[in-house]
């Protein structure tokens, strides 16, 4: 078997990298778990069921802040990164941050 030893490769095994859906999904929870930091997609404004057909109809008055917003309140830094994906200088910022940082398994 070929050793993944590039940066490249590397950086998978750091960070895991939320694109916004599905929200509050168990895969984010299980990096973290095996030593990867997530980069959580931050939700401006938040998502309802004012603004989101995801949610219409079920019978909840939540407005998720993130894609996961447990993990965002009650994991946070640094092993969860919430970021305006939107914005290129922060997820940036916060990239860097998280592979500079010691790997947690």
């Amino acid at each position: 078997m070929r050793r993944l030893t590039s940066g490249f490769y590397c950086l998978f095994l750091q960070l895991f990298v939320g694109l916004s859906f599905p929200y509050e999904g168990p895969a984010p929870l299980e990096a973290i778990a095996n030593g990867c930091a997530f980069l959580n997609p931050k939700f401006t404004p938040a998502k309802s069921s004012k603004n989101t057909d995801f949610f219409k109809g079920k019978p909840t008055l939540r407005e998720l802040t993130s894609q996961h917003p447990y993990a965002e309140v009650y994991v946070g830094q640094p092993h969860v990164w919430t970021v305006d994906i939107e914005n290129p200088v922060e997820v940036e910022n916060a990239i860097r941050s998280i592979l500079s940082q010691k790997v947690f398994s």
